[in-house]
């Protein structure tokens, strides 16, 4: 009885990245891809080596900025 207590704290049921994604999930901030942006993934041939190149050549704001500028005041 002992052992399976422990157990059960020892090791959580679900995973820090499962909890998280749970969080955004709820929170309505993560969705799955719909059938068309899979469709546009699957096209894509461009790693993501070549994505961070790109990102690290550009010139002005960073991405995060962008997309807080783009998700505007929670207010």
């Amino acid at each position: 009885m002992i052992k399976i207590c422990l157990a059960e704290h020892i090791v959580p049921k679900n995973s820090e990245r499962e909890e998280f994604t749970q969080v955004l999930r709820t929170a309505g901030l993560l969705s799955e891809l719909s059938p068309e942006m899979k469709q546009t993934a699957r096209k894509c041939n461009v790693t993501l080596e070549e994505v961070r190149k790109s990102l690290d050549r550009s010139e002005g704001p960073l991405l995060s900025e962008i997309i807080l500028e783009q998700r505007g005041s929670k207010q």
